[in-house]
């Protein structure tokens, strides 16, 4: 379980996950108002990252195109493993938990 938070009208950096989960159950807690998931597309290979403890896959925000942007109102399944970002349109930070869900959960189940 992690907790996001994602500074005013702004977006975290586009990244994909590491670790062994591929699903994350995203749930919104404050100020998601006007917040949305964005998924990308890229062609160029990620820059690996270490920032404060945890590692992800970085990505050149110049080579992206966006495939899917969802205004979030309700908890989401978000796909780790491509590349992902919270885009908080608020005046306040918004902030969310994410339940990374092991490699043995099956998407389709739900």
């Amino acid at each position: 379980i992690s907790l996001i938070h994602v500074k005013p009208n702004s977006r975290i950096s586009v990244h994909s996950d590491t670790g062994n989960w591929e699903w994350s159950l995203v749930v919104p807690l404050l100020n998601f108002e006007d917040s949305y998931a964005e998924v990308y597309k890229t062609i160029e290979e990620p820059t690996f990252t270490i920032s404060e403890e945890v590692s992800y896959f970085k990505y050149n925000t110049n080579n992206l195109e966006l495939v899917e942007q969802l205004k979030i109102t309700e908890p989401f399944f978000m796909n780790t493993r491509v590349p992902h970002t919270i885009y908080n349109a608020n005046p306040d930070f918004s902030f969310y938990i994410s339940v990374r869900l092991n490699k043995e959960f099956i998407i389709n189940n739900f």
